[in-house]
C-alpha cells in the first residue's frame, strides 16, 4: 500500500467533499491526515483560505505510485471542479512535491501621469 499525505490550501470549504469523492473515484482510500479525524485544519471566518489535511492510500504495485502522480490526480480533480487554490503539497517518506497557486493577482501600477510632489 502506498500512503501519501496531502495538504490543499483552498478558497472554499465546499471543495472538500468534491475532492474526496474525486479521489475515491480514482481508486484512492481517503482519510484525515491527523489523528483527531478532522480534515479541515485551518478554518477562520475572516480568513480567505482553509487547509485540508488528507491521507490517501492506493493499492498498487510498489514503485508505480509517486507524489507526482498523486499531485496530478488532485490537480485534475481541482481543475474539473474549477476550484481555486493557493497550494497543494503531497508528501511521502521517500518523495514530495509542492506546487503554488493556480491563479495570479493583478499588480497595481501607479498612474504614469502622477508627478512627484517632493
Amino acid at each position: 500500500m502506498n500512503t501519501y499525505y496531502c495538504w490543499i490550501t483552498g478558497v472554499l470549504k465546499s471543495y472538500q467533499d468534491l475532492l474526496i469523492c474525486g479521489l475515491v473515484h480514482k481508486g484512492y482510500m481517503v482519510g484525515a491526515a491527523e489523528k483527531d479525524g478532522k480534515v479541515i485544519k485551518y478554518d477562520k471566518d475572516e480568513s480567505p483560505a482553509f487547509v485540508m489535511a488528507l491521507s490517501v492510500y492506493k493499492l498498487v504495485e510498489p514503485g508505480t505510485l509517486s507524489a507526482q502522480k498523486v499531485y496530478e490526480d488532485i490537480s485534475e480533480i481541482l481543475t474539473a471542479m474549477k476550484a481555486y487554490y493557493y497550494s497543494v503539497v503531497v508528501s511521502a517518506a521517500t518523495d514530495c512535491i509542492w506546487v503554488g497557486a493556480n491563479f495570479s493577482l493583478e499588480k497595481k501600477v501607479p498612474p504614469a501621469d502622477k508627478k512627484d510632489v517632493n
